[in-house]
């Protein structure tokens, strides 16, 4: 089966809300993004918790190292983990390919994009084939279990997400172009200071524990 190219993703949004109301129950949910762009995830918020609450969804994703949050250091992912109606995992450096699957019955693919890229200038590919879908899912894995990401649970000391609003982003991202992509999270943490990105808190309290 032909992947289906998505509507411009100025419908983004729209994509994304159109996906999670059609999550099955007890659906298996693995998402690759890079920051969790949070004017996205604040407008679905409530999605994935119906999600997860009235359909019993396993929902997984992979984020950050940097997270973009708000003025006050939030992000809606966050609660949602904290509420144990999510897992998050923390990668080593921002993920390129960004993806979501849904069971083994659907992919979306974003097309590359470099950090808190507007969605009007997203696109990206469906697929309905299970076994290409399959290859996703293996992919999400492999991830968490090669590199041993940290996961979030809101509950352990053990390290932060790199917690950064859109513009602080920007500011650090510019001067690398697609190179940022390849920063670690101690290069971030080192470039974040000596550029003075921000003055207020830089990591807020998002604790991990390794799995």
């Amino acid at each position: 089966m032909c992947p289906t190219k998505s509507k411009n993703h100025g419908s983004a949004l729209k994509n994304w809300i159109s996906d999670l109301d059609d999550v099955q129950e007890k659906e298996k949910v693995c998402i690759v993004s890079g920051e969790g762009y949070h004017p996205i995830m604040e407008a679905l918020y409530y999605h994935f918790e119906k999600c997860a609450k009235k359909r019993e969804a396993e929902l997984k994703v992979i984020i950050g190292p940097v997270v973009c949050v708000d003025s006050n250091g939030k992000n809606p992912l966050f609660k949602l983990a904290q509420n144990n109606l999510m897992t998050l995992y923390k990668a080593s450096s921002r993920e390129r390919l960004h993806f979501r699957t849904f069971g083994y019955r659907k992919a979306f693919a974003e097309d590359y994009h470099p950090a808190v890229t507007q969605p009007s200038k997203r696109n990206g590919l469906y697929y309905n084939d299970p076994l290409i879908v399959s290859k996703f899912v293996t992919n999400f894995e492999n991830k968490i279990n090669a590199f041993n990401l940290p996961k979030y649970k809101g509950n352990f000391d053990v390290e932060d997400f790199v917690c950064l609003t859109p513009d602080q982003i920007e500011r650090l991202r510019a001067p690398f172009g697609e190179y940022y992509d390849s920063l670690f999270e101690e290069e971030i943490r080192k470039l974040v200071v000596a550029e003075d990105i921000t003055k207020t808190p830089l990591f807020h309290t998002f604790k991990l524990c390794y799995v």
